[in-house]
């Protein structure tokens, strides 16, 4: 089928659309789910979804159906709720897509609905709800009689998160590829929970329609012209024999080298446009009003006669030339020029010096200076090439370096055990406070460790029982991150046998001065499937021990004894009030 066609067609199947839309009998389909969805940091929370939507009960085969409207309200769970105050958020807006099932007699189609989600303002308590969602879905076509079901499988949210004062909170994504490529929005991904729910949005019985006159009118007699007069080298006036039908004759159309032009019940046209110095193919066919076609006619080959020689004049100069920074960008945009062959492309200069060339109307220039001051001008150029004059040269001044965005702050409570393999008898018990500052574009966080002393039943002496009074001590910051629900951390610590106890009361030794030689690392990453900064976590992970220095006569017994690896921690974090 030719383009032109398809585009009558086309028309004349949204004038049929928008009347069955009109009669359409408009059931009201529900349905109600709950779905469990991945943020980044704060992880999976809860969303229960009531969705709306006027799709009819009943339709026939062959009639398409209108896009229908889809109407929706949503409501977070107290963890979401949480989050929004966790990140700092105060306005939350974005869009959804509805991962829908279309599974007809003969035909089972996948389609998204694209729903619009309103920006809403976090309330002062909760829940957190969202309404006035909107969409509609595509026009469907079915061959076949029978049942068609439509359900909605899952839910992808595209979210934009803004603090009260307007500005963007950036945060790392929970998926591989960012699905709209703007680093202020963030995707959260949806599944049914619990998976077995209903899906079902509405059940449509599908029925044959009714079949009407199928006979196609018969096949046009050949094209052909009048006189030498009906060509020129821009058009070609054409006449043929008429159709005849059943029910009678509506139309024509005249399809030549890839072009299609409708007419009514007439037997003759005037082509226009046309392209001087060039060989058209011209065939006929009829039109009935059931829509029936009949065969083409016979083609007629007619050339246009030649056209007079252009005058190839420059372009014009790019108007309207405005722009836009950021703080290491410009983006350019102008009114296009105009020429006689047409343009080709324009170039760009910065300070007098040529930039890049492009096709369109927008250019954007990147690698610049925050805070400095640019001069910029278009020239458009043809495709022989010429190049025509300067747009009005426009000073542009990027932007100052954003400010830093805030991050934000954790603080937990620790409670676990330390086992030091050679060090110790059984596992030492661990006590103390973790304070995180989390970055969170990037869920990078740095933090302030402390361990309370605590007391252990060294391996020293032969069987005398010998007790000490274990501190560890922070050498630098602990670093790591929080990405796709899972927390690492590298610790640096020194660990100090602060005092020696005979029998576990007899003091024998100790100053305060025993402690490793080097500081010990400890590489801890969260255990279960997915860290919850809300509700804490725990924490594994394994550090080795250096030789002790400090400890007097007792050094040559102990130090021995705590040199080596696979010491292991296994600690849990509990949110501080």
């Amino acid at each position: 089928m030719s383009l032109g066609a398809r585009k009558t067609l086309a028309a004349a199947g949204v004038t049929a659309l928008a009347a069955m839309a009109a009669a359409a009998p408009a059931n009201a389909a529900t349905l109600t789910q709950t779905y469990k969805c991945t943020y980044p940091l704060i992880g999976e929370r809860g969303l229960t979804v009531n969705i709306d939507a006027a799709i009819p009960a009943t339709w026939q085969t062959g009639t398409p159906t209108p896009p229908f409207a889809i109407s929706a309200s949503a409501e977070a769970d107290l963890g979401t709720y949480q989050g929004l105050d966790l990140i700092g958020a105060n306005k939350i807006s974005g869009t959804s897509k509805a991962s829908s099932t279309v599974t007809a007699p003969n035909f089972t189609l996948p389609v998204q609905v694209p729903i619009a989600i309103p920006e809403v303002t976090k309330p002062a308590a909760p829940p957190l709800k969202f309404e006035g969602l909107t969409g509609e879905t595509p026009s469907l076509t079915f061959t076949q009689a029978g049942n068609v079901g439509i359900t909605v499988d899952k839910l992808d949210l595209n979210i934009r998160a803004k603090r009260a004062d307007g500005s963007a909170i950036v945060l790392p994504p929970v998926v591989p590829v960012d699905s709209d490529g703007d680093p202020n929005t963030f995707d959260v991904p949806c599944v049914l929970d619990p998976a077995g729910q209903n899906k079902t949005l509405q059940t449509v019985v599908v029925s044959s329609g009714p079949t009407g006159d199928t006979v196609k009118p018969s096949t046009p007699g050949e094209p052909t012209i009048g006189s030498a007069a009906d060509v020129t080298s821009n058009s070609i006036k054409i006449n043929w024999g008429a159709s005849t039908d059943n029910v009678g004759v509506t139309g024509y159309e005249v399809r030549y080298e890839g072009q299609t032009k409708t007419v009514g019940n007439v037997t003759e046209t005037t082509l226009t446009g046309l392209t001087p110095s060039t060989v058209y193919e011209i065939d006929v066919r009829a039109k009935d009003a059931a829509g029936n076609f009949s065969d083409y006619s016979s083609s007629v080959i007619i050339e246009t006669l030649p056209g007079p020689t252009p005058v190839d004049n420059p372009p014009s100069a790019p108007t309207g030339l405005a722009g836009t920074s950021t703080n290491n960008s410009v983006t350019l945009n102008w009114t296009a020029a105009t020429d006689d062959k047409g343009i080709s492309g324009y170039d760009v200069y910065r300070d007098g010096v040529k930039g890049p060339t492009v096709t369109g109307t927008t250019a954007t220039i990147t690698g610049l200076a925050p805070s400095t001051a640019y001069k910029f001008k278009v020239q458009a150029k043809d495709t022989k090439p010429q190049t025509g004059p300067f747009s009005t040269e426009i000073t542009v001044t990027t932007k100052a370096n954003p400010d830093p965005q805030p991050g934000i702050k954790y603080g937990y409570n620790i409670k676990g055990t330390s086992v030091l393999k050679t060090l110790t008898t059984g596992p030492v018990p661990l006590t103390g406070t973790i304070d995180a500052d989390l970055e969170l574009a990037t869920g990078n966080f740095t933090a302030d460790l402390v361990l309370n002393s605590t007391k252990a039943n060294l391996k020293v002496l032969g069987t005398l029982p010998v007790k000490a009074d274990i501190g560890f001590q922070q050498t630098d910051k602990t670093r790591g991150k929080l990405a796709n629900g899972v927390l690492t951390a590298t610790a640096k610590f020194n660990v100090r046998l602060k005092q020696l106890y005979l029998f576990g009361v007899l003091p024998i030794a100790g100053d305060g001065q025993c402690r490793t030689k080097s500081a010990s690392i400890a590489n801890l990453k969260s255990s279960g499937t997915f860290f919850d900064p809300l509700q804490g976590g725990n924490l594994k992970g394994s550090y080795g021990i250096s030789d002790l220095t400090g400890c007097g006569l007792l050094e040559a017994f102990i130090s021995p004894l705590a040199k080596g690896g696979g010491n292991t921690v296994d600690i849990n974090l509990t949110p501080k009030p």
